[in-house]
């Protein structure tokens, strides 16, 4: 069994306050981990990756 927390686009804006738009190009930067397919209609990324992304990003100014 998969225990890992999944956090999808609209929860992750919420939670970090991005933007959807904020979102798309820190992933296609590569400064995020590429999302997993859950079903054949979603999409996710695992938490503690996300997490581990954004606190190695360097801090704004």
């Amino acid at each position: 069994m998969n225990e890992h927390q999944y956090l999808r686009r609209k929860d992750i804006c919420r939670i970090y306050g991005f933007s959807e738009s904020t979102l798309n190009r820190m992933r296609k930067s590569g400064r995020l981990p590429e999302p997993v397919r859950v079903t054949e209609r979603i999409v996710a990324w695992r938490a503690d990756e996300l997490d581990a992304a954004l606190k190695s990003q360097p801090k704004a100014a």
